[in-house]
Protein backbone atom coordinates (compact mmCIF):
# COMPACT_ATOMS: atom_id res chain seq x y z
CA UNK A 1 0.00 0.00 0.00
CA UNK A 2 0.95 3.68 -0.53
CA UNK A 3 3.27 5.33 0.46
CA UNK A 4 5.37 2.35 1.29
CA UNK A 5 4.83 0.36 -1.90
CA UNK A 6 6.60 3.35 -3.75
CA UNK A 7 9.55 3.56 -1.37
CA UNK A 8 12.64 2.26 -3.32
CA UNK A 9 13.17 -0.31 -0.66
CA UNK A 10 9.90 -2.00 -1.40
CA UNK A 11 10.93 -2.36 -4.95
CA UNK A 12 10.15 -6.20 -5.76
CA UNK A 13 7.60 -5.97 -3.02
CA UNK A 14 4.47 -7.01 -5.54
CA UNK A 15 6.31 -10.69 -5.72
CA UNK A 16 6.50 -10.89 -2.12
CA UNK A 17 3.06 -10.20 -2.16
CA UNK A 18 2.10 -12.67 -4.92
CA UNK A 19 3.98 -15.26 -2.71
CA UNK A 20 1.72 -14.62 0.36
CA UNK A 21 -1.54 -13.60 -1.14
CA UNK A 22 -3.07 -16.90 -0.87
CA UNK A 23 -1.98 -16.82 3.25
CA UNK A 24 -3.60 -13.73 2.72
CA UNK A 25 -6.83 -14.53 1.49
CA UNK A 26 -7.27 -17.72 3.77
CA UNK A 27 -7.01 -15.46 7.07
CA UNK A 28 -8.92 -12.82 5.75
CA UNK A 29 -8.41 -9.39 8.06
CA UNK A 30 -7.78 -11.61 11.00
CA UNK A 31 -3.92 -11.38 9.58
CA UNK A 32 -2.75 -7.89 8.68
CA UNK A 33 -0.11 -8.02 5.31
CA UNK A 34 1.98 -5.90 8.01
CA UNK A 35 2.03 -8.96 10.12
CA UNK A 36 2.26 -11.48 7.34
CA UNK A 37 5.11 -9.65 5.93
CA UNK A 38 7.02 -9.24 9.41
CA UNK A 39 6.24 -13.19 10.23
CA UNK A 40 7.30 -14.14 6.73
CA UNK A 41 11.01 -12.44 7.10
CA UNK A 42 11.32 -13.22 10.66
CA UNK A 43 10.83 -17.02 9.35
CA UNK A 44 13.58 -16.84 6.72
CA UNK A 45 15.84 -15.54 8.91
CA UNK A 46 15.31 -18.29 11.43
CA UNK A 47 15.22 -20.59 8.46
CA UNK A 48 18.63 -19.23 7.62
CA UNK A 49 20.14 -19.86 11.23
CA UNK A 50 20.03 -16.28 11.73
CA UNK A 51 18.77 -14.49 15.16
CA UNK A 52 15.51 -14.17 16.07
CA UNK A 53 14.11 -12.19 19.13
CA UNK A 54 10.35 -12.74 19.86
CA UNK A 55 7.68 -11.86 17.27
CA UNK A 56 4.11 -10.11 17.95
CA UNK A 57 0.85 -10.10 16.31
CA UNK A 58 -1.28 -7.01 16.06
CA UNK A 59 0.02 -4.87 13.41
CA UNK A 60 -2.87 -2.81 11.31
CA UNK A 61 -3.07 -2.01 7.75
CA UNK A 62 -4.32 1.20 6.74
CA UNK A 63 -5.27 1.04 2.87
CA UNK A 64 -4.56 5.06 2.54
CA UNK A 65 -1.36 5.24 4.73
CA UNK A 66 -2.27 8.03 7.16
CA UNK A 67 -0.48 6.06 9.95
CA UNK A 68 2.54 5.64 8.10
CA UNK A 69 5.38 6.33 9.93
CA UNK A 70 7.74 8.95 8.56
CA UNK A 71 10.69 6.76 6.54
CA UNK A 72 13.62 6.71 8.57
CA UNK A 73 14.51 5.65 12.60
CA UNK A 74 11.39 6.64 14.67
CA UNK A 75 12.20 8.43 18.02
CA UNK A 76 11.32 5.53 19.75
CA UNK A 77 14.20 3.38 17.80
CA UNK A 78 16.11 6.20 18.37
CA UNK A 79 16.46 5.62 22.14
CA UNK A 80 16.09 2.14 22.52
CA UNK A 81 18.16 1.13 19.42
CA UNK A 82 19.94 3.26 17.78
CA UNK A 83 21.62 2.54 14.66
CA UNK A 84 24.64 4.11 13.97
CA UNK A 85 24.79 3.95 9.66
CA UNK A 86 20.91 4.01 8.83
CA UNK A 87 20.34 0.41 7.16
CA UNK A 88 22.65 -1.83 8.56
Amino acid sequence: FDPEASWADNANLDQARGLLAPIKEKYGDGLSWGDLFTNAGTLAIQTMGGPVKEFCFGRIDEPDGTGSLDMGPSPQQEKYAPCPVNGL
